[in-house]
């Protein structure tokens, strides 16, 4: 592969194929067409608006503003933690916001289309705008080695550095399209800093990143709130809680900022504003948190692993051959 400035791209005949099974995991029955992608709302390339009560994460901004050009910044944790928000309110920054694009990744795009997306998404900052190897640059449906190179050659030339974030990265399943990230990420463009959103590790080998000082992440242990955060929020919507109730409530929420929110509500919807029998109570088994979990997890899950997960919850503790016995699969 060839990765340098003043690369000039070729004609759309690059190879293309499948990606390598031993760098790449990807699912290969997912969808990857090259057609053009479908229209796109602006809502795809705006980061979300902070809601009433947002607590700030300082720690995450630090680390956000630590990466250089090259660099990737992996934010990775399960449903709830506040990822998108936690970046969005960095991204919104006063010296960030004419510097970071936003894309919010789409369910079963090809390669060519993935890639329209993401030039989309950087044409709308004004130091792109006027960067016509950018703006016209067209990917061709295989993104070959000449493809990439040209993509490099073209961000190489912007006179300053730019954050490209793309938010729900988990929705890109296609072996090509991951090939292709994995591609330019290797090559490492030094005017594009590359933060990635997603609620599981993505299917691209990111650990070489790690030893070379280029990956920066950010998962759950650091998305958590900590005891101040969590009684800042609860200020914010109109708790008060004494120092027994806020220890309870970091118990029994292990800092997941929707637990914490989750138990408030459910102790003005379910338990008529008694703080303490509502952090009491809470559980999986109460209906609020039930609901978020069947509509932010358990929805997005294929039928395959939601008859997995049916057939092992008899049981509290699921080894693998304890797996393999009640499912025929481990």
């Amino acid at each position: 592969m060839l990765c340098m400035k003043g690369a000039v791209p070729s004609q759309r005949h690059g190879q293309g194929g499948e990606g390598d099974p031993d760098a790449i995991e990807a699912d290969t029955n997912a969808p990857d067409t090259t057609a053009a992608a479908p229209p796109i709302l602006s809502l795809r390339f705006s980061s979300p608006s902070l809601p009433p009560g947002f607590v700030a994460r300082p720690r995450i901004d630090e680390i956000l503003d630590s990466a250089r050009g090259g660099d990737v910044s992996l934010v990775c944790a399960a449903a709830g933690y506040g990822k998108t928000l936690a970046v969005a309110a960095w991204a919104q920054g006063a010296h960030r916001r004419d510097r970071t694009a936003w894309l919010a990744a789409g369910e079963g795009a090809g390669v060519a289309a993935f890639w329209h997306d993401v030039i989309s998404a950087l044409r709308m900052l004004p130091v792109v705008a006027g960067e016509a190897r950018v703006t016209e640059f067209m990917p061709g449906p295989a993104f070959g080695d000449s493809d990439v190179a040209g993509l490099v050659d073209a961000l190489s030339f912007l006179p300053e550095l730019v954050t490209l974030v793309i938010d729900d990265f988990q929705r890109l399943t296609s072996a090509d399209v991951l090939k292709s990230i994995h591609l330019v990420i290797e090559c490492g463009v030094p005017t594009v800093h590359l933060v990635l959103i997603s609620r599981v590790e993505p299917r691209i080998p990111l650990r070489r990143l790690q030893v070379m000082g280029r990956l920066r992440e950010i998962d759950a242990a650091v998305l958590a709130f900590t005891p101040r955060e969590a009684e800042d929020l609860c200020a914010r919507i109109g708790f008060e809680l004494d120092p027994e109730s806020r220890e309870r409530l970091m118990n029994r929420t292990q800092g997941w900022p929707a637990g914490i929110r989750l138990a408030l509500l459910s102790a003005t919807v379910e338990y008529g504003g008694d703080v303490h029998a509502a952090l009491t109570g809470f559980g999986g088994g109460g209906k609020l948190v039930a609901s978020y979990l069947l509509e932010e997890v358990l929805a997005r899950v294929a039928s395959s692993d939601r008859e997995f997960l049916l057939a092992t919850s008899v049981t509290p503790v699921v080894c693998a051959d304890l797996a393999q016995a009640l499912t025929g699969r481990a």
